[in-house]
């Protein structure tokens, strides 16, 4: 569907972006929208996880819908730490929301491994990004998110998963 990167990234935006369109090309997922970062906005008194598009524009929010097949989107951490000179380390989160049934749809179990091990190959592959775990689950993955909004989003054929990172970049290239 489409891959949503920001103009001219540079420093973390431009590591991100690099991953971002790997994720799009070599996934093979149909109807498949992956985002650059999302942005915590406060929207009558709750926190709501919005990607941003382009040109001052952000999507409503980041959750799936019945349109797509999976949503892919980067979470950074409020603390960018500086290692040493123009390089810096930051948490980063790497967020899906798919639906497994369209995405394997010849899988007759619940295909959540092979969900998770076809986005961590790609995002293991990508050096700058260490690892750290994969956590699962709406209410984990998307701790500190209003999601008032989203229902049985962590049952079949739904399936919400990140793969944390620390993610190693120069901030000024």
């Amino acid at each position: 569907m489409a891959n949503h990167t920001i103009d001219n990234p540079v420093g973390i935006d431009k590591a991100i972006q690099r991953l971002q369109n790997d994720l799009f090309n070599d996934l093979g997922w149909s109807k498949l929208e992956v985002y650059a970062r999302i942005y915590k906005t406060e929207t009558s008194g709750k926190d709501i996880p919005q990607p941003y598009l382009n040109n001052g524009q952000y999507l409503k929010d980041a959750f799936i819908n019945d349109k797509s097949n999976a949503h892919i989107f980067f979470d950074v951490d409020d603390v960018q730490s500086n290692v040493s000179g123009p390089k810096f380390e930051c948490k980063v989160k790497i967020i899906f929301m798919v639906n497994l049934k369209n995405l394997f749809p010849s899988v007759i179990h619940r295909a959540d491994s092979e969900c998770q091990s076809q986005a961590w190959e790609l995002v293991y592959a990508r050096k700058e990004f260490d690892i750290i775990n994969i956590e699962t689950g709406l209410k984990k993955v998307f701790n500190g998110y209003d999601l008032s909004g989203i229902k049985k989003l962590d049952t079949q054929p739904y399936h919400v998963f990140a793969i944390n990172t620390k993610l190693k970049y120069h901030i000024n290239n």
